[in-house]
């Protein structure tokens, strides 16, 4: 299994940002804080994503990201 590096941050944010804004705006009424929750998520992948040891688990791990981030704002 391929891991992902914190070099991939860009790449992993190129293809899932408009997956991770769709979901934000399923859940969340405003466009500004769809656009703040995104750079938090954005935020946080960037701190994280070297700790994912797989490209398999990529997905799930940004949505729960997302999830998260919702629950906390």
């Amino acid at each position: 299994m391929e891991s992902v590096s914190q070099t991939a941050t860009e790449q992993v944010w190129q293809d899932y940002q408009s997956n991770l804004r769709a979901f934000l705006k399923s859940r969340v009424d405003s466009p500004d804080n769809i656009e703040d929750l995104l750079q938090d998520i954005l935020i946080k992948v960037h701190r994280n994503v070297s700790g994912l040891k797989s490209r398999d688990k990529l997905k799930p791990w940004l949505f729960q990201i997302a999830n998260n981030t919702i629950m906390d704002f």
